[in-house]
């Protein structure tokens, strides 16, 4: 059997508590926007770390072990369902199906419910985020 060095890319789970003071809730929700910003783009260790769901993953290379080193065998491998946001995933699974090109009227007309319809979600997947 052959060796093989793989090199795995995760998500983990981490938490910090900031402190903000406001003058109202709206003023404190935007201000805890530009903390939890700031607090991503931080080096420090945040409060918590989840080890224990570990998600989205990644395979950034899988090289083989020779006597003379490593050959590269593979890159860039997903091999995690998206547990994070799995309905924006979807939704852009589905949004990438839709047809570009359609003729007839009566594709047109259904090609146009369709479109009407991922809209829709995609207002009520954007409110997730807001």
């Amino acid at each position: 059997m052959a060796e093989y060095i793989a090199k795995v890319y995760f998500w983990l789970c981490c938490s910090d508590t900031l402190s903000i003071e406001a003058g109202s809730d709206a003023d404190a929700i935007e201000k805890a926007k530009h903390e939890a910003i700031s607090a991503m783009e931080s080096h420090a260790c945040p409060d918590f770390i989840d080890y224990d769901e570990r998600r989205e993953g990644a395979i950034s290379y899988i090289d083989r072990v020779t006597p003379n080193g490593q050959e590269e065998v593979t890159q860039s491998i997903m091999f995690d369902d998206d547990r994070l946001y799995p309905d924006r995933h979807a939704f852009l699974a589905k949004a990438a199906s839709l047809p570009a090109d359609v003729e007839s009227p009566e594709a047109q007309a259904e090609a146009l419910r369709q479109y009407v319809t991922l809209i829709e979600e995609a207002k009520v997947i954007h409110a997730q985020f807001a």
